[in-house]
């Protein structure tokens, strides 16, 4: 799940990302539509992508433990420490 890429926005800049990422989409979001999240993971081939069907762009929060220590051992395998910014 970590990802070390040059992902090019929309405006033209380029940023280079190194972190897990997780994409949780809600199936009902209103907000951010699924649309968004396929498009970023395009950008982000190596992103761990869950969808939640019945979830809107609010309740998708209640993924947020599960969503935390998932992206807390992603940073483990990584070999650091969670807690720690690089």
């Amino acid at each position: 799940m970590v990802t070390v890429r040059d992902v090019p926005l929309p405006d033209g800049r380029v940023v280079r990302t190194h972190a897990p990422v997780l994409l949780v989409q809600g199936g009902r979001d209103r907000v951010a539509p699924p649309a968004h999240a396929d498009l970023l993971a395009r950008a982000l081939p190596s992103a761990e992508r869950w969808s939640r069907a019945d979830d809107g762009h609010i309740s998708v929060l209640d993924a947020c433990p599960d969503a935390m220590d998932c992206l807390a051992a992603a940073w483990r395998t990584d070999g650091r420490d969670p807690l720690i910014m690089p």
